[in-house]
């Protein structure tokens, strides 16, 4: 669904990770979501620690291993950073290399830093989430990635090429894609959006037909 509150809260967090685009002139999302905040889950998963860390101190045991939270998530996965994200077929970004986690950072600092993206080719793979404009009479297909933890949602605008009809070959809404389409930025009002240009279908489940991760 189109969400123009871009997601900023998860900033200390994902400017960590693996960014392929620099830049400063950000976009907004017309796909993404945060059900709940990545610092909130952080705090969530300090507090569990600290809570466990406790108990063994009082009883004596060893310290036990703590459920793997958002945050050491970011520093297991983080040696994906080198990962070389070009594509065989001359993809510049291929996404679909990349696990739950690294690959909604990677979204996150592709929106954040769009310019040095500018015309470059993106494979991604997500959910379809589809936004309806009353005022416009005009529909917005995204494709929706989630975090590890399945608590925020990111995703890009995509536009099929000019030999897919609209909407025919358009995939229904929670149908799982793999797309591939060059990456450009456009103004509408006072907001940029980021969008998918002359994108490519490479492949369309429908098994999850109707279902999304953006509310």
């Amino acid at each position: 669904m189109r969400n123009r509150n871009y997601v900023l809260t998860a900033a200390l967090v994902l400017g960590l990770l693996l960014s392929a685009c620099g830049g400063n002139d950000g976009a907004k999302s017309r796909g993404g979501s945060q059900a709940k905040g990545v610092n909130e889950v952080l705090e969530s998963g300090q507090q569990a620690a600290e809570s466990q860390k406790a108990e063994s101190s009082q009883t004596g045991a060893s310290q036990e291993t703590v459920d793997i939270t958002a945050a050491s998530r970011v520093v297991e996965e983080s040696s994906e950073a080198s990962v070389d994200l070009k594509g065989a077929d001359g993809t510049d970004i291929d996404l679909t290399k990349l696990s739950a986690t690294m690959v909604f950072s990677e979204v996150y600092n592709i929106m954040v830093n769009p310019d040095s993206c500018m015309g470059k080719t993106i494979r991604m793979k997500g959910l379809v989430a589809i936004y309806h404009d009353e005022t416009k009479d005009t529909d917005y297909y995204s494709c929706i990635v989630q975090d590890a933890t399945a608590c925020c949602a990111q995703g890009i605008e995509f536009k099929l090429a000019d030999n897919y009809r609209f909407p025919d070959d358009y995939p229904p809404e929670g149908s799982e894609i793999t797309v591939r389409g060059r990456f450009d930025v456009y103004k509408e009002g006072e907001y940029k959006y980021a969008v998918l240009k002359d994108a490519v279908l490479e492949n369309v489940n429908t098994q999850n037909e109707g279902e999304t991760t953006a509310p």
